[in-house]
């Protein structure tokens, strides 16, 4: 039962980031709620463990694109590529507190992350995604106490956002296409979720209760960014990019205790 009642509330989710109640729709969502229920069925372990290969593949990118710097992408890699990028900075921020590394290491490994998922985002023309994604990560050091970092994390975030106003990207959109329904059930769904994963963080903080908070702290985020502030990309614009970030999410929202299957 409470299975199939996350399983319905992120089909709700993400079918309300569509405009059109058409066929292709329709099938990608149940394609994503369906690839959600395998995720859930996935040991916490293996999950946990891509931490490193997610990474590995940001560092790849990010040389692929400085030796070939005009290489075009189709736009499934393109949702691949935002995947990488966002799941690279969730793990090395829910998994910050593992081992002791010293500021200095801290800071130079989140500096590498960001600044790598930036470029590639930028290299594909969605440099703006990375702003809901650095405030997400503000909020989130501010929470786990980690000050020093939010120092360093806030920096970034000022240095990229000149950047991209120094290349003249327009940072706002003033119109956004949700109509009110969806509008609605996009914000109500995403409190629903982001208020699961805030009171399993607060229970356990085990890596994935801390994902899953992220995750839809990073959505709420981004929500709010694109309807109050108008930035001019947001998931709300992309609805094909945002089942890349979502659809694991809710997968790993209905885990349980040490991500067993109950």
């Amino acid at each position: 039962m409470r299975t199939a009642l996350f399983l319905m509330l992120g089909a709700m989710l993400l079918y309300s980031l569509f405009l059109k109640a058409d066929i292709p729709s329709l099938f990608f969502v149940l394609l994503s709620v369906g690839i959600s229920y395998l995720i859930y069925r996935v040991p916490a372990r293996y999950i946990v463990a891509m931490k490193y290969p997610v990474i590995f593949l940001l560092l790849s990118v990010t040389v692929l694109f400085l030796i070939y710097p005009h290489l075009k992408l189709p736009g499934p890699m393109e949702g691949l590529l935002f995947f990488i990028s966002f799941y690279s900075v969730s793990y090395f921020l829910i998994t910050i507190d593992e081992k002791e590394r010293g500021l200095f290491k801290e800071a130079t490994a989140l500096s590498v992350v960001f600044l790598c998922s930036a470029f590639n985002m930028s290299m594909v023309g969605k440099a703006v995604f990375i702003l809901p994604i650095a405030f997400a990560g503000l909020i989130f050091l501010f929470i786990l106490g980690k000050n020093r970092l939010l120092v360093v994390l806030a920096f970034l975030s000022l240095v990229v956002t000149g950047l991209m106003i120094n290349k003249g990207v327009a940072l706002t959109n003033p119109k956004t296409s949700l109509n009110d329904m969806n509008r609605y059930m996009v914000l109500t769904t995403s409190f629903i979720f982001l208020m699961i994963g805030f009171a399993s963080f607060v229970k356990s903080k085990e890596v994935l209760k801390k994902l899953s908070f992220f995750g839809f702290l990073y959505l709420a985020v981004d929500i709010i960014m694109t309807l109050a502030l108008k930035i001019s990309m947001g998931l709300l614009y992309q609805p094909f990019l945002a089942l890349f970030v979502l659809t694991p999410l809710i997968g790993v929202s209905m885990k349980r205790e040490r991500g067993a299957v109950k």
